[in-house]
Formats: C-alpha cells, sequence, structure tokens
C-alpha cells in the first residue's frame, strides 16, 4: 500500500517531497464522523496530511466541503504538520472543482499550505486508497 500513497502523493497530487518522508506512512479509516462522507486519513513522513474522502454525492461533500477543510488545517496546525491536502474522490470531479473553488479559496488564498483535489471517483489508485 506504501507504493500506492506515494505514486497517489508525487503523481497525482504533486507532492515534492523527498524519498525519505514516504518510509513512515499512517493511514486511518473513516475518521471523519460524517454520517455521509467515508475516506481515509493519510500522513506521510509526519509532514503531510492527506484527507481521502469518497462522498455518496456532490451535494454531500460540498455541505461538508469547509468543515472538512478547517479540520484538516487546524490538524496539521495543532500538530505541526508541513502540509494538508483534501482529496474529494466524485463521479463529475470537474463540476466539484467548479462549484467548490468559492468555497475553498478563502482558506487557500492566504495559506499556500493548504490545497483541495477533486478527483474521479473511478480512478484506480484512488479505489484502491479507499478500499
Amino acid at each position: 500500500m506504501n507504493n500506492v500513497i506515494k505514486y497517489f502523493a508525487v503523481e497525482m497530487l504533486g507532492c515534492g517531497c523527498g524519498n525519505e518522508v514516504f518510509e513512515n506512512i499512517e493511514v486511518s479509516d473513516d475518521l471523519f464522523g460524517l454520517d455521509l462522507l467515508r475516506g481515509r486519513r493519510i500522513l506521510i513522513g509526519r509532514r503531510l496530511l492527506i484527507y481521502v474522502v469518497l462522498p455518496p454525492d456532490l451535494d454531500a461533500v460540498l455541505k461538508n466541503l469547509e468543515s472538512l477543510m478547517r479540520r484538516g488545517k487546524d490538524e496539521r496546525d495543532r500538530n505541526g504538520y508541513n502540509r494538508f491536502r483534501l482529496v474529494v474522490a466524485v463521479e463529475d470531479h470537474d463540476r466539484l472543482a467548479q462549484k467548490a473553488a468559492s468555497l475553498v479559496e478563502p482558506m487557500t488564498r492566504n495559506d499556500e499550505k493548504i490545497h483541495f483535489h477533486a478527483l474521479p471517483a473511478d480512478n484506480e489508485t484512488v479505489r484502491t486508497i479507499l478500499r
């Protein structure tokens, strides 16, 4: 699984972390506490925090998007991690990216270490991570 997560972080999310960071990867299941969302919490090298979320539909994630971003930012800041990335996998990821832009922009405007990614739910790497 660590090779899949490394590929995901570097190739799909654009992480520029060195190889040594990937020697320590922690994965937790369904920590979000939101009934409509399932996902994984990934911590890479005690530096990069990633939430990967699979909502049942677009509305469920839009309803919870700000709280997920805030939760990830707060966890990053509280623990001294370097970056936080929220990854949401949905069928219509282009539509999500458009709709989410105005919701995430206020949080990412002054913090270049927070990122939002909308990816296709049928992507094999994403599916492997969420299994």
